[in-house]
């Protein structure tokens, strides 16, 4: 009994820390072009 609950949790384990990841790096890529876009307009008003 405890051997497949072990596997279970172990998957479970795994695949949150997987999606918690990819919801993170979600996040910071969407940060990233959020924070830098103000910039690219800032740069081009400047070039114009």
């Amino acid at each position: 009994m405890l051997g497949p609950l072990r596997n279970y949790t172990a998957s479970a384990t795994v695949f949150y820390f997987g999606f918690n990841s990819v919801v993170f790096h979600l996040l910071a890529t969407f940060t990233t072009l959020f924070s830098s876009y103000p910039m690219l307009l800032l740069r081009e008003e400047i070039i114009r």
